[in-house]
């Protein structure tokens, strides 16, 4: 507010008795723009280095928070701070209201990221869980096919042990008795899930039944599936009712009869051979380069014997050829000694 001072000059007297005077002050009606004021106060205070444009600063890393995710929170915790613990003169010229944008774009940016972010990775965990789940199913088709095989060849159904069993995927733990089962590997750990005290797995002669056994997601739950020598795989129990069933569960796997006709096979079913254990990898490669050398030995005996082999054929051939041109010189010698014979013979007759 402009004041102005004019006219007669109005006086009091103080209480200690001394008589004071001031002129009297008239109101012009004439203010200053606010606005511009409060700028030039605020570049007053930034030029003499008394405060700093943190909400500026915080609305800075909340906008690059929708590149760089984490920023986004940081710009967010910079803002409160500004509106927090920045007071007085200082607060109000820190930039108050960039803070309070920064903090709504932060807090935005990043519930909207994180949650993307969330989605993504419990879409990509259903995933794997419903692939592990999917493999008890495919392990005990494959233990179908492997007893039919040995009953195509030994007429019977064979245990683990006989059959030479190995799982494809190895994520469930497959019983074929009580004691006796191939344990599971899951995350580069051997291990053994307990077996559901109402499933008796059991193998004779004519029939079979074989459960897969596994805790998918860490929990007191446990995922079982079964299969009876009739190839109908059953999933009696789901460790992760959330996500989706696997599809086809009850598709009974085609016996040895509908592959080969109601006349049976017509040749012996080999039994499939043993799948030698996992070795570690200075061991295999040890093996590799043993097997590497033995296959080089072995080529080289063959090519020698080999060489001699044709080394003798030719000897052989090189001596039929030069007894055949003796014989031939032979008989071509006493072909022409008979000839001269005759021909003296005659000339002798034809002299009498």
């Amino acid at each position: 507010m402009e004041l102005a001072a004019s006219g007669p000059r109005v006086g009091t007297i103080c209480t200690c008795g001394t008589e004071i005077t001031y002129p009297e002050v008239y109101n012009t009606g004439v203010r200053p723009n606010e606005r511009a004021a409060e700028r030039l106060r605020y570049r007053a205070f930034r030029a003499a280095g008394l405060v700093k444009n943190i909400g500026g600063f915080a609305l800075g890393l909340a906008l690059l928070g929708i590149i760089f995710f984490p920023l986004a929170l940081v710009g967010a915790v910079f803002g409160i701070y500004v509106l927090t613990m920045v007071r007085g003169p200082l607060g109000r010229y820190s930039g108050r209201e960039q803070a309070v944008i920064a903090i709504c774009v932060g807090t935005f940016v990043f519930v909207a990221e994180g949650s993307v972010l969330w989605s993504f990775m419990a879409q990509r965990r259903a995933e794997r869980l419903s692939a592990l789940q999917a493999s008890g199913a495919d392990d005990l088709r494959t233990l179908l096919r492997t007893e039919r095989l040995f009953r195509a060849a030994q007429d019977r159904y064979g245990t683990l042990k006989e059959s030479h069993f190995q799982p494809r995927s190895g994520a469930y733990t497959i019983y074929l008795s009580p004691d006796e089962y191939v344990a599971a590997v899951r995350d580069e750990q051997t291990i053994t899930d307990p077996l559901p005290a109402d499933l008796w797995p059991r193998v004779t002669n004519d029939a079979f039944t074989a459960v897969a056994v596994a805790n998918l997601d860490g929990d007191a739950e446990l995922d079982v599936w079964t299969v009876t020598e009739a190839g109908e795989v059953k999933h009696i129990a789901n460790d992760v009712p959330w996500l989706p069933e696997p599809k086809e569960l009850t598709r009974a796997e085609p016996t040895i009869d509908a592959m080969h006709g109601p006349e049976g096979p017509a040749v012996v079913v080999p039994i499939m051979p043993p799948v030698p254990p996992p070795q570690d990898k200075g061991k295999a490669d040890k093996g590799e380069k043993a097997k590497a050398e033995k296959a080089a030995a072995d080529k080289a005996a063959s090519d020698k014997a080999a060489a001699d082999k044709a080394a003798s054929d030719k000897a052989a051939s090189d001596k039929a050829a030069s007894d055949k041109a003796a014989s031939d010189k032979a008989a071509s010698d006493k072909a022409a000694s008979d000839k001269a014979a005759s021909d003296k013979a005659a000339t002798d007759k034809a002299t009498d």
